[in-house]
């Protein structure tokens, strides 16, 4: 059986579509463990009537808003399956899906698997990224083949075993980063990633959107973003990296460039 992890937070009709899509493509033993964080919209009603003769649907509704790490790891401990499928609300699944997860079923390799993304036209999301320490960045620039990467949680497959071997998703982010700690955490680990050519489409800041404006995401962000530093004991490197990072913004991308330089300073002092 395969675990499908769900963590839902005012994300409207999104979540109720996201189940709907698995309902009507997944033909293989699965569970639907949806973590709803407190939502204050009528999110949770909508997945209700659309789940209500599903008997492989779980709902665990939280009396307050945990986070998306948090959220997660409850998601889990209420879960039955060997394999664990972590999955945003904004997505919606195809049929492709049922091929991996029999692949990796009979694989059984100590793996982060990871689906390709796309926008809802077809298009290819950016969802593969830098990890960024000095080390990996001189990697980059020498042209290793040992440059490593991490890819947004959106839509993460692994073995229960594994996931419990890396601890989990790291609940000292609220949100944002634990994604990156995981990878990088699997980096340490010596497990790698196993890209998958299903393509399954990502709303993208389909819930997050309608909840924080542009500068209370940055701030979350850069929260994280300096508490990865600082749990793996490189909190000198965050002071040389992100004003690199910066300067990037200031010539490729002008409004994110004055909130993140914004956030950045006031994170600095904190």
């Amino acid at each position: 059986m395969i675990s499908i992890v769900i963590v839902n937070y005012n994300s409207g009709n999104l979540v109720a579509d996201c189940v709907k899509s698995l309902l009507d493509n997944i033909d293989i033993s699965f569970e639907v463990i949806v973590v709803d964080n407190n939502s204050s919209d009528n999110s949770i009603e909508i997945l209700k009537s659309v789940s209500i003769d599903s008997p492989n649907i779980k709902i665990v509704e939280l009396k307050e808003n945990t986070g998306f790490a948090k959220g997660n790891n409850i998601g889990v401990s209420h879960s039955n399956g060997e394999m664990l499928h972590f999955l945003n609300p904004d997505i919606i699944v195809n049929k492709k899906l049922n091929g991996h997860y029999r692949l990796i079923n009979e694989q059984n390799e100590d793996k982060i698997y990871v689906t390709t993304l796309t926008d809802p036209e077809g298009g290819l999301r950016k969802s593969k990224y830098l990890i960024p320490t000095l080390g990996n960045y001189f990697k980059r620039l020498m042209k290793s083949k040992n440059v490593r990467y991490w890819d947004i949680g959106a839509s993460l497959i692994i073995k229960k075993t594994v996931f419990e071997k890396l601890g989990k998703w790291e609940e000292r982010y609220f949100m944002y980063a634990e994604d990156l700690d995981l990878f990088y955490t699997a980096h340490l680990h010596g497990i790698g990633v196993k890209y998958l050519d299903t393509q399954i489409i990502h709303i993208e800041k389909g819930c997050s959107v309608n909840v924080w404006d542009n500068y209370k995401r940055a701030s979350i962000v850069e929260k994280s973003f300096k508490s990865f530093y600082k749990k793996h004991k490189m909190l000198y490197q965050y002071f040389i990296i992100r004003p690199i990072q910066l300067i990037y913004m200031l010539f490729h991308d002008f409004n994110d460039f004055k909130i993140s330089s914004l956030t950045f300073f006031k994170t600095i002092f904190k």
